[in-house]
């Protein structure tokens, strides 16, 4: 589907009035495939017509990271676009949460091709599951 047919669908739900708002809209995408890149705007247009746009931007990847502290051995998830970097403002300090349980080492990172899935990763991480799976991971690496 191209994006010209998808704002045609889109106009055409709306007008049947399958979607009375983009929020709607937005769910009945969410499972197309190849438009991650759709943005709805908060407001809608006068007559409750639906406003999108399709943006064609530059694919970004995200990663969404586990660290351990050498000092009590806590874990830190996080996510970003360039870990090295991250990883470094960390064990220099530059972050307030973690600058007194430094230093810091990579326990567990995770590549994702746009911001909303790895921010879910996040979310599943930060969660008691989550870090339960990390210690896990902290228990497998330990020298035996």
């Amino acid at each position: 589907m191209t994006s010209d047919l998808l704002l045609i669908y889109l106009k055409i739900l709306h007008t049947l009035g399958k979607y009375s708002s983009t929020s709607f809209a937005r769910a009945e995408l969410s499972g197309l495939q190849g438009f991650d890149n759709i943005i709805f705007p908060g407001t809608c247009l006068p007559a409750g017509r639906a406003q999108c746009r399709v943006v064609h931007h530059k694919k970004m990847e995200y990663f969404v990271y586990a660290i351990k502290s050498g000092i009590d051995g806590r874990i830190y998830v996080g996510i970003t676009q360039n870990i090295e970097r991250r990883l470094k403002e960390h064990n220099n300090g530059n972050t307030k949460s973690t600058k007194a349980y430094r230093p810091w080492e990579l326990l567990f990172k995770s590549k994702f091709d746009n911001r909303l899935r790895a921010r879910k990763e996040e979310k599943k991480l930060k969660s008691g599951y989550g870090k339960e799976y990390l210690k896990s991971l902290v228990y497998i690496n330990l020298p035996r």
